[in-house]
Parts: C-alpha cells; sequence; structure tokens
C-alpha cells in the first residue's frame, strides 16, 4: 500500500513540475532566465525525497504528510508543491522539500522551515536534548528555487545527495 501510495505521489510530483515548467522551446529566448527554467524543470523532487529516504539510515519510520496537513507543520507560501516526511515523535528526523515558483518565494519559504526548525529544537531540549542537537546540525538550504531539509543523523550524506540534483 504504501509503494503505491509513494508511486502515485511521485507521477503527481513529476506531472505537476512538467505542467508548471512552462513553454521553453521558444527559439527566440537565449537570455538566462529560459535556461533557470530548464534547470527548475529538470528538478524532480519527489526522486530526491525518495533518495534521501532510501540512502540514509533513520532510526525511526518517516511517515509521508498528506498535503492538506503540511501547512499545521510549516507556514507554505502561495504556489508551493510541498513533501513532508516526520518521524513518530520519539526523533527529529524529517525530510521536506518545498518546490518554488521564484526565488523570492523561496527566500521565504527557507525563512518559514528555519523558523519551523527553530520551534522543533526548543521543544526537544527539554523533551529529547539530543534531537534538538540533530536538528541544529540538519541540513536546510536553497536548490533550484526549492527548501530541501532533511534532519537525520548524517547529515554529509544528506549534502551528497542533495548535491546530485
Amino acid at each position: 500500500m504504501k509503494k503505491k501510495l509513494l508511486l502515485v505521489f511521485a507521477l503527481i510530483m513529476a506531472m505537476t513540475l512538467v505542467a508548471c515548467g512552462g513553454k521553453t522551446d521558444d527559439a527566440s529566448d537565449t537570455s538566462d532566465k529560459g535556461d533557470n527554467k530548464k534547470q527548475e524543470k529538470e528538478f524532480d523532487a519527489a526522486a530526491l525525497v525518495n533518495e534521501l529516504k532510501s540512502s540514509i539510515k533513520y532510526e525511526s519510520e518517516l511517515e509521508m504528510v498528506e498535503a492538506g496537513e503540511i501547512s499545521n507543520y510549516v507556514d507554505l507560501e502561495d504556489g508551493v508543491e510541498a513533501t513532508l516526511y516526520l518521524s513518530n515523535g520519539t526523533t527529529a528526523e524529517e525530510i521536506g522539500v518545498f518546490v518554488c515558483k521564484d526565488k523570492a518565494t523561496a527566500d521565504k519559504m527557507l525563512e518559514n522551515v528555519k523558523s519551523y526548525l527553530s520551534d522543533q529544537s526548543e521543544s526537544f531540549k527539554n523533551y529529547i536534548p539530543k534531537e534538538s542537537d540533530r536538528i541544529e546540525g540538519g541540513v536546510v538550504e536553497i536548490k533550484n528555487n526549492a527548501v530541501i531539509m532533511c534532519i537525520s543523523g548524517d547529515s554529509n550524506k544528506a549534502k551528497e545527495i542533495i548535491n546530485k540534483y
């Protein structure tokens, strides 16, 4: 069931990215803006999430948050396509990819994610202090107008995976 749900989600994400890619075959467009659209279209958020989830060892099982529920955790900017996986609460392990329509939206989303993680870190300080340290050492960055968050025990591996995309 989880594999089918993951496959359906990956297909939906792929169709969304293709639909939002815009027309890039205009021969008269030789500006950097056209190159940016091409790079954004090639960014595969679903593949990144899958690789982060399958290539890094997590202490607890990560569960996908339904799209309509993500805003209960992280403030979403308009037009952001979000994917979020959370642990069961015994660890701070998480994966989040927030695909934004432009750099300005990505910058705002980065601040929202950092604010969310700051709140998470504070709540874990008294609950499970080592998890607060895990959050502080996590990976949060912007790549291809997407905010990528990976809180795991292996930040180096997470950075290595993210750099491939």
